[in-house]
């Protein structure tokens, strides 16, 4: 800068600079001065425009550089959610899945027992068989039914709810059958027990498509609208 100085100088100090004007407080330059831009004005106004300029750049640097940052990060969490997402859907996949697996095992292990019944001369250590692989099937169910209401959401819970006191009927109605077998009732008395159970087991298996496609529906949904479903209190 002092060298710059030094050189601007004698230039301002001798034919370029012609003196002072009161009026406007500007110094006066002859016309090849002016010609070199060098006005008082001139010099200012090119100094700021650099200042400015490089000030531009940083600031036009730096949020350029901010934008980026936060760009990424929104895209880095997006992509975290949705594996979230999609780890949920499946877990809840899976628990439902397994939930109707256990149903349609209970219902065929009924099915088996109730056909050993109603055989004109009932086998009674197949009937006892039939009749313990319901309970174990029973009990397999009611425990999954606990994981199902813990994952929800609350239209899952309701249709579970739904099926619960229609498999109970099944249960006692078969048990009630098993139980007049062992005790060697007529094959008429036989007949009206199975009927019964039948009646009962249609009647759960429709339930248990309710469940079927309210379970579909929820793995339809999108996060967004699952993440609002109510929970179950």
């Amino acid at each position: 800068m002092l060298a710059v100085a030094g050189l601007l100088h004698p230039l301002l100090t001798a034919d370029c600079c012609r003196g002072y004007d009161l009026r406007t407080g500007r110094m006066l330059f002859s016309s090849w001065g002016a010609t070199l831009g060098l006005t008082a004005g001139g010099l200012v106004d090119q100094g700021a425009a650099a200042v400015l300029g490089a000030a531009v750049g940083v600031v036009g640097t730096a949020g350029t550089s901010l934008l980026t940052f936060w760009g990424l990060r929104w895209q880095t969490r997006q992509q975290h959610q949705s594996s979230v997402d999609q780890w949920r859907r499946g877990v809840r996949r899976d628990v439902y899945v397994q939930f109707l697996e256990r149903e349609q095992a209970w219902s065929r292990a009924a099915l088996d027992a109730i056909n050993a019944v109603g055989k004109e001369e009932p086998n009674l250590a197949e009937v006892t068989r039939a009749g313990d692989e319901c309970h174990k099937r029973w009990n397999d169910l009611q425990f999954m039914r606990e994981t199902v209401e813990l994952e929800g959401p609350e239209s899952i819970i309701s249709a579970s709810e739904a099926m619960l006191p229609l498999e109970q009927r099944a249960f006692r109605a078969l048990f009630v059958a098993i139980d007049a077998a062992r005790d060697s009732a007529g094959s008429e008395e036989r007949n009206r027990l199975v009927e019964a159970f039948v009646e009962c087991n249609n009647e759960q298996a429709a339930a248990a498509r309710r469940f079927r496609r309210a379970a579909r529906e929820v793995l339809d949904m999108p996060a967004s609208v699952m993440a609002g479903l109510p929970r179950h209190s």
